[in-house]
């Protein structure tokens, strides 16, 4: 489960989103996904890496994004500590 939260964390820090979504809804989904590891911290060694899987492959256009795109990078970032916040 540490793995896990650990790649979570690092996932936020890198991520960018599919289909050119906005670095807001990129934050968003960051925020869902770390929302829902902490609500299920019970799952089992295998959930969680599948969770792991699904929500790395959501997240690789806004890692796309966010390795080739310094703006919308720190628009993520900036999105991501105000979500993070409420």
């Amino acid at each position: 489960m540490k793995n896990l939260l650990l790649s979570l964390f690092v996932i936020v820090f890198l991520s960018s989103c599919s289909n050119k979504p906005s670095a807001c809804d990129c934050a968003q989904m960051t925020v869902d996904g770390l929302t829902e590891v902490f609500q299920n911290l019970e799952m089992s060694e295998e959930e969680g890496k599948n969770f792991e899987e699904k929500l790395k492959q959501k997240l690789a256009p806004c890692e796309k994004n966010s390795e080739t795109d310094a703006k919308f990078k720190k628009e993520f970032e900036e999105c991501l500590k105000e979500k993070m916040n409420k």
